[in-house]
């Protein structure tokens, strides 16, 4: 049977006849079949124009978007097949996001995403572009950090840091020291570059005082105020001689004394009435003796005073010493001395000659002087002969 066009002309006159009747049966039964029924699709839903195709071809489509949506929701990690339900592929696409181990402070600020089945949004703060400066505790650091971040280079001079001690992945080079102690000199001692633990220290010396450094000179701050005596002893005495006529020989004796820095110095006390004396000869017989040798002119014992000087040996340099005679023909001599300096050395005579002569007393003494640094002029006068002892004392 095949489907009849239908009367559609009806009227109320129209008789209804037995093939009429049949048509309209026959095009029922073609009705329920679904290949015959003509969709109208003004959509453009499908390709087909009747139910049957569009049936099949809607299965397809359904069939194949179960497919796609199994096959995506693989992609992400689950198991799924096109054979599976809407139901258990929704199932399915809820679950996707449930194995996400990010939370909401791994994702940044403001940035939504998918995790445990619920859309989130992150908390991680976003710090930008930053430059961190080191210090000298550690800073926790949280967040985002833009690209461009960075930590701030430790540049540094390695000699200025501990031998042993890191900054930065740099190690310092200056060495330890530790306690020096530097004993002062006479010139500067420099001190090594490097760390000094501050238990080091310079040497004092409690000699360093006012007392012990030469007025003028300072030391390390101390002006000295000690003068140099010129003269370190002085004895004295007083003797006579042997009442005898001729060469009278006296002994004394001293406490001792460096003869090389001494000398002796006799002072007569008087001369008698017709008396005639000459000193004739001073010298040290050893450190603690010395001896006076007077020529009297007759039976006398003239009482004379002597005093040893004992100069300080860092004050004179040398005394030279010596008897030189002057006569009334020849009233001067030049003595050759061992050279001095001029400006710092002094002569002197120790002689006397007292003669009391037809109630004429006289009493002489030569006189010297140095004319260069090694020539000593020594004077007396025209009326007697005498020795003349003398001493060159020269000073630093």
């Amino acid at each position: 049977m095949v489907w009849q066009t239908p009367k559609t002309n009806w009227n109320d006159k129209d008789a209804v006849r037995p093939s009429d009747m049949n048509r309209i049966e026959g095009n029922i039964l073609e009705l329920k079949k679904a290949a015959t029924i003509d969709i109208a699709d003004a959509a453009g839903n499908f390709t087909t124009t009747n139910v049957e195709d569009a049936l099949q071809e809607l299965a397809g489509n359904v069939k194949n978007g179960k497919t796609n949506i199994a096959n995506a929701i693989t992609a992400m990690g689950q198991t799924a097949t096109g054979n599976d339900t809407f139901d258990t592929l929704a199932a399915k696409i809820r679950d996707i996001s449930k194995d996400a181990t990010a939370g909401t402070g791994d994702v940044l600020s403001g940035k939504t995403f998918y995790q445990g089945g619920a859309k989130k949004t992150g908390t991680m703060p976003n710090n930008g572009v930053k430059t961190i400066t080191p210090g000298p505790t550690d800073q926790a650091l949280s967040g985002y950090y833009a690209p461009g971040s960075k930590v701030a280079a430790v540049t540094f001079d390695p000699s200025k840091v501990l031998a042993g001690t890191t900054i930065a992945g740099t190690a310092g080079t200056m060495p330890n020291r530790g306690a020096v102690v530097i004993t002062p000199g006479a010139s500067n001692k420099t001190i090594a570059a490097g760390y000094h633990n501050g238990q080091g220290y310079v040497k004092g010396d409690s000699n360093l005082v006012a007392m012990n450094i030469k007025k003028g000179v300072s030391i390390f701050d101390v002006n000295g105020n000690y003068v140099t005596p010129v003269i370190k002893s002085i004895q004295y005495g007083s003797a006579t001689t042997p009442s005898q006529t001729g060469e009278n020989t006296v002994t004394i004796d001293i406490n001792a004394v460096d003869t090389s820095k001494s000398i002796v110095i006799i002072e007569l006390k008087y001369a008698r009435t017709g008396t005639s004396i000459r000193l004739s000869d001073i010298s040290f017989i050893s450190s603690t003796q010395f001896m006076i040798k007077i020529d009297a002119g007759y039976s006398s014992n003239p009482p004379f005073v002597w005093k040893v000087i004992e100069f300080n040996p860092d004050v004179v340099k040398s005394i030279q010493r010596g008897i030189t005679r002057v006569s009334a023909s020849e009233p001067t001599a030049n003595v050759t001395i061992s050279s001095v300096d001029r400006t710092k050395s002094i002569p002197i005579t120790l002689n006397f000659v007292a003669v009391d002569q037809f109630d004429d007393a006289h009493y002489m003494k030569g006189g010297c002087y140095l004319t260069s640094n090694t020539n000593l002029r020594i004077e007396g006068n025209t009326v007697f002969s005498f020795d003349v002892l003398w001493n060159v004392i020269e000073f630093y």
